[in-house]
């Protein structure tokens, strides 16, 4: 129930221009990381081709795996700790849909998420769910371009 709420929160203050760093305030800035325009230039038009029916679903997945994975901070002394956040994002989101949800719940997303260019790490998952997020409401209310 958490997580509807908090997505909700997340959906609501990024329809009031809230900063990313206000919407995802528990997540390191590190995870903030801006895209650089030529991932911006790749991005739009690749998220835009979905529908709202496939779109929405990521959006959702993407905000709970910044919350329950992203945010989580690992120790750093552990023996198996792994710095992820120069890592593929779609390599971690596959395997987080992987280990969590069930199959029939998960083609639409899985199939956006092992699609996202190589080139977006796990540092930019917050500015693309924020993108994704703007997105989504843009076909939802037929209103704004990026």
């Amino acid at each position: 129930m958490w997580l509807y709420l908090s997505l909700l929160k997340s959906k609501m203050m990024a329809d009031n221009n809230k900063s990313m760093s206000s919407i995802f305030e528990g997540v390191k800035q590190t995870y903030h990381e801006t895209l650089q325009p030529e991932m911006n230039d790749m991005l739009v038009p690749y998220l835009r081709d979905f529908t709202i029916e496939k779109l929405g679903p990521f959006v959702e997945v993407l905000h709970e795996y910044i919350l329950l994975f992203v945010a989580v901070e690992e120790n750093i002394y552990e023996e198996d700790y792994i710095d992820i956040k120069d890592k593929l994002l779609r390599d971690y989101l596959y395997v987080y849909i992987d280990d969590w949800f069930e199959e029939e719940d998960t083609d639409i997303v899985m199939n956006i998420a092992g699609d996202l260019p190589p080139e977006i790490l796990n540092i930019h998952s917050v500015p693309l769910w924020m993108m994704a997020y703007k997105i989504l409401r843009e076909k939802q209310t037929g209103e704004g371009r990026l």
